[in-house]
């Protein structure tokens, strides 16, 4: 076993705290720094259903992508199902830790896990942490041996990351050598890589008015959905946090439980 305060500080290892947006709440969401954790669950979301998985496996321990909190709360309402979730997690103490900005902007991080998945090697990010990192930020540029056509690239995405379906706009007719990729909600990013020379950008949550201005930059916009893109969190996590804890000679069990993407193709 170890302290949720040594797991903890590994997790800073993987993906410091510092290195997150300002809006976001990344680190510990609930919980006591210096229990003993047994087993760790591992998931894209801190829902009812990893909650009531880590309770149910023995997990003492939710890591998870997503914050549990976002907003500052001024009260616990048990009656809410907000407040219902907290509530089975202090009852079972359960810890609840999330790495998300800082997950996607350290290297390597989700977005360079994303582009070893199609088999592309990360370059620079698409926005900086800071005015002079080139190494961490937002988004990935990905430089490639050989040009891809927009729609076979597509395919690939679909077939290696497991996606089912996936919604394309913009000039679906592009062949290129340069593509970006923002994993979750990233169409902010588009017009920043289109100035880099992405012709081909990939993310998820694409909007209306994000698709069509696509089209007036002249790129290929990809979306492989908020889920698909972010589900592979849970793989990397699990395998970076299993090394670094075995070099630290930490013996926690961990398990990964994949969350339900909240849409259905009908």
């Amino acid at each position: 076993m170890g302290s949720l305060n040594e797991i903890m500080n590994l997790m800073e290892e993987i993906a410091p705290l510092g290195l997150a947006q300002s809006w976001d709440n990344c680190g510990l969401q609930v919980g006591d720094p210096f229990q003993e954790i047994k087993k760790i669950t591992i998931s894209l979301d801190p829902d009812w259903d990893s909650v009531n998985k880590s309770v149910s496996n023995g997990s003492n321990l939710l890591i998870t992508h997503h914050p549990l909190f976002f907003s500052k709360l001024k009260s616990f309402d048990f009656s809410t199902v907000f407040g219902k979730l907290v509530r089975k997690a202090v009852k079972n103490d359960l810890a609840v830790y999330s790495a998300h900005t800082n997950l996607d902007s350290v290297r390597p991080g989700l977005n360079d896990f994303f582009l070893k998945k199609l088999g592309f090697e990360a370059g620079p990010p698409i926005l900086p942490f800071s005015g002079k990192d080139e190494i961490n930020g937002l988004g990935r540029i990905s430089y490639l041996e050989n040009e891809v056509f927009c729609l076979d690239f597509a395919a690939e995405v679909k077939k290696k990351l497991n996606i089912e379906t996936l919604r394309i706009s913009g000039c679906n007719n592009l062949s290129s050598n340069l593509i970006g990729v923002c994993t979750g909600s990233g169409a902010s990013l588009m017009e920043e890589a289109a100035r880099m020379g992405v012709k081909i950008f990939i993310t998820g949550d694409v909007k209306y008015h994000e698709a069509q201005l696509a089209s007036e930059i002249g790129i290929c916009l990809i979306d492989a959905g908020h889920y698909g893109t972010e589900k592979i969190v849970c793989e990397l996590l699990k395998e970076r946090l299993d090394i670094s804890m075995k070099n630290s000679g930490l013996n926690v069990e961990t398990e990964i439980f994949y969350n339900q993407d909240v849409f259905f193709n009908f």
